[in-house]
């Protein structure tokens, strides 16, 4: 049945007089590797050892399938692109053309790189030619491809890795998945912090996978490292709220109109009654209530001797939806003959 399964996705190519032979080997590996909702002719495979080498052409006639049939594939055979080449789309001919290069092949040198040769190319055709001074229905494309017009996506995959593919040395720089970011996203904006977050995900990755969370757990796909956890997280806040010094800058003027209106009511008083500054990227706003200027005016020794009386985390969402910095208040206190 499986084998019946697969046939209907892939088949050898008997437009360009393939001689290619699909064995029940190649069948399994080409299941494994290809996405499973269009169908493709393949005109030469060989078996690497560490990875198929291709030529085929799929029946996908949009950008949209041809992403999603990307993305599919990288899910599909674990292997991670980069695009390394591109070329114009707005053709008469193409409507899609680039070059992508496995991950592992980088500029900066580093325990990623490998200069994997591996490379994919990647060219859809038009197959149909809209008339923009005309009302009639779009013309057929005329080439003379055999393969056109069901088939006019072609896939190259050329070399062979250098490197294992399905180990946790190479699955620990694989992207992370878009339900993972949304998952993570979500846990962010209900007031989790990234430490909170990493360790709620790999509670629900050892709930949901039991004995395989091992494995599970070496791939950065599904289970990402702290430090992506905490960068998603200054993105998401500074896509909310801008940077630090834009931050800094809104609080200073809230402080200041503060005490214009503080100063206002109380005309005989020139101090401040509030007063904000940042040090070593931390918020600090002190308030000092009249009763409290009153206390220091009178009781002298107030300056020399107080009790901190230090709150926990107070508001974790003080601005909105979340916001990094765990608001703590810390009250000071100065003891006398009637008691704190």
């Amino acid at each position: 049945m499986e084998m019946a399964a697969a046939n209907h996705y892939f088949k050898v190519c008997n437009l360009c007089e393939s001689s290619l032979c699909l064995n029940e080997d190649l069948h399994r590996k080409l299941q494994n590797v290809l996405p499973l909702f269009c169908q493709h002719l393949v005109d030469r495979c060989t078996d690497t050892g560490n990875g198929l080498e291709l030529v085929l052409h799929a029946s996908i006639k949009t950008t949209d399938e041809l992403e999603t049939w990307l993305q599919a594939y990288e899910e599909s055979s674990k292997i991670t692109l980069r695009v390394a080449r591109t070329w114009p789309d707005a053709g008469q001919k193409l409507l899609y053309k680039k070059a992508f290069r496995c991950q592992h092949n980088t500029h900066a040198k580093g325990k990623k790189d490998t200069g994997c040769p591996v490379e994919l190319l990647v060219t859809l055709k038009r197959t149909e030619f809209f008339r923009t001074c005309s009302a009639k229905a779009p013309r057929l494309s005329r080439s003379k491809d055999p393969h056109m017009p069901h088939f006019p996506m072609k896939v190259e995959i050329k070399g062979v890795h250098n490197h294992t593919v399905n180990t946790a040395a190479a699955l620990r720089y694989r992207d992370v998945s878009e339900s993972v970011v949304e998952k993570f996203r979500d846990l962010y904006c209900t007031g989790y912090s990234p430490a909170a977050a990493y360790q709620l995900h790999q509670y629900d990755l050892l709930e949901q996978h039991g004995a395989e969370y091992l494995r599970i757990s070496g791939d950065r796909h599904f289970c990402p490292d702290k430090a992506w956890c905490y960068r998603l997280y200054y993105e998401i806040f500074n896509e909310s709220y801008g940077t630090t010094e834009l931050i800094f800058e809104e609080v200073r003027q809230r402080v200041e109109k503060l005490n214009s209106d503080l100063l206002s009511s109380v005309p005989t008083n020139e101090e401040k009654f509030l007063a904000v500054s940042q040090i070593s990227g931390n918020f600090i706003t002190v308030v000092c209530t009249p009763l409290m200027k009153r206390v220091h005016r009178l009781i002298k020794h107030s300056a020399e001797l107080v009790f901190v009386d230090a709150g926990g985390n107070m508001d974790i969402r003080a601005y909105g939806t979340m916001y990094p910095y765990w608001l703590k208040v810390e009250l000071l206190m100065q003891a006398n003959f009637y008691g704190k």
